[in-house]
This record gives structure tokens, C-alpha cells and sequence, in this order.
């Protein structure tokens, strides 16, 4: 199973019932930082997750469980720096099979991707019985047959299994989940499930990133200024009004804190 998880550890709870006909789970945007231990984010019947956790900034993030009893060893050196994602070797019987998850930010620079071809170099030269590249790559494959990742799958005589829209919005649908794989018919089945996890939505709110981008990181002797910005957004007037230093801590008690609990 793969799954853009938004925030892992608020749906642990429910992740732990729906999680238990899988194998093995993918999820991406985990939101977890390199200073969470495995043992906050344990699934009942399964190893502790290999990880790939933004050091720097908030979101993003890539984890792979496996259930136990299963054989599987992390491939951190097929890893390219520069890209959210992990690898693992899963041996069933005597067959190895290499399973790699992606995030691909959608404001990702040109450059990542000569790094996305660099990994899947990487994973597409082993010698393995199959490899399973699963993950968010936030380009919508729908819009045209022929664009920067359908090359990059076509290049290493790989297939793409996911047909149908997996993101969707007000106004549009869009495919940006794929499921790669070396060998097609390997393959019993693929599809769309049904979504398990109430109200997973993305919630945008139309801000010029440079009004707010550092406001989370903004110190005390900062957060006066940064609020006051924060608040020429319309959508963000009524909320954060900021006459004075002691508003703008009052703001972030009341609104910043609780979020990033809620986040992280």
C-alpha cells in the first residue's frame, strides 16, 4: 500500500486497524523529524519503519513498514542524496525484490531531476527479481502522455500501473501516485482503494510564500514583525491583526503552537 499519509503520527490510531491486510506500506509528506524515535510511530505487526525525515524544514518525509515475520534489510547506499526517499531489499522464499518511496515536493527544483534519474539508476541496475518504485511525484501524468517522469520510466524499460486519478481537488484530478515496476507481470493486481482515513484533504490557502515562509521559524524578537507581514494576506486579516509584540505572541499561542502539535 502506498499513501500520501499528510501528518503520520495523528493517524496512527486508525492506521493500525487499516494497515493489516498489507505487506508493506508506503506513505509520504509523514511530516516526522530525524529526532522522532521509531517507537512514536510503531504499527502493531510490523517492523519499525526505514525513514527518510526532512532535517530542515517542516513537512514532507518518506517511511516503509514491513510486516513482521518478513525478511528485509534497508539499502541506504543506492540513496541518492538531494531526494526524499528510501530503499529496502524484501526477501520472500529465495526471490529478492528491491521497494523504494518517493516524495517529490511539488516546488521541486529543475535540478532534482538529474537526482530522481540518479535513483532510479540506482535501484534499476540491482540485481534483484523485481523493483517496486512507489511514492508522490506531484506530476500529473493525466495532462500528457509525455513528460519529464514517463521518460525517466520508459528509459529503464519500466511500466507504470496506476490508470486513474489518485489526487483530487475542486476544479481538477489529477495522477501524481505512481507505482513503478521492472516487470509488469509480476504483478497480480493494482488500483485505486477507497479512502480509509476521514477527511484526508489538502487545505490551501492562497498566501504569497514570501509574506509568510519564515514565519514558523521566526524568534520572539522577530514574530512581531513576521505577524504584521503575515496579516497584509486577506485571507489571514481578520486572524492576525497585529498592533503590538505582546499580540503577536498572543497569535502565536493561540493559533501557531497548537498547529505544530497537531502537525508533529
Amino acid at each position: 500500500m502506498c499513501l500520501n499519509i499528510q501528518s503520520i503520527k495523528p493517524k496512527l490510531d486508525i492506521l493500525e486497524v487499516e494497515a493489516q491486510p498489507y505487506d508493506v506500506l508506503v506513505f509520504t509528506e509523514t511530516w516526522l523529524r530525524p529526532n522522532t524515535d521509531n517507537d512514536e510511530v510503531r504499527i502493531t505487526n510490523f517492523q519499525a519503519p526505514v525513514r527518510c525525515d526532512r532535517p530542515d524544514r517542516i513537512g514532507g518525509g518518506v517511511a516503509i513498514y514491513v510486516r513482521d515475520g518478513l525478511t528485509s534489510r534497508p539499502r541506504p547506499d543506492i540513496t541518492v542524496p538531494g531526494i526524499e526517499g528510501v530503499y529496502l531489499e524484501l526477501l520472500v522464499n529465495t526471490r529478492k525484490f528491491l521497494i523504494g518511496g518517493i516524495y517529490r515536493p511539488l516546488n521541486a527544483k529543475n535540478y532534482q531531476w538529474s537526482l530522481l534519474e540518479q535513483s532510479f539508476d540506482q535501484a534499476f541496475s540491482q540485481r534483484v527479481d523485481n523493483v517496486f518504485i512507489t511514492g508522490d511525484f506531484n506530476i500529473n501524468i493525466l495532462k500528457s502522455p509525455t513528460n519529464k517522469i514517463t521518460n525517466l520510466i520508459t528509459s529503464y524499460n519500466a511500466e507504470q500501473l496506476i490508470d486513474t486519478p489518485t489526487h483530487y481537488t475542486e476544479n481538477s484530478t489529477s495522477l501524481i501516485d505512481l507505482m513503478i515496476v521492472k516487470h509488469k507481470q509480476h504483478v497480480l493486481t493494482s488500483f485505486i482503494a477507497d479512502p480509509f482515513i476521514p477527511d484526508l484533504v489538502r487545505f490551501h490557502c492562497p498566501m504569497d510564500s514570501s509574506t509568510c515562509g519564515n514565519f514558523i521559524q521566526s524568534d520572539n524578537r522577530d514574530l512581531f514583525a513576521a505577524v504584521s507581514r503575515l496579516s497584509q494576506a486577506p485571507c489571514c486579516y481578520h486572524i492576525c491583526q497585529s498592533k503590538t509584540v505582546a499580540d503577536a505572541l498572543k497569535f502565536k499561542s493561540d493559533f501557531i503552537n497548537p498547529a505544530m502539535i497537531c502537525v508533529f
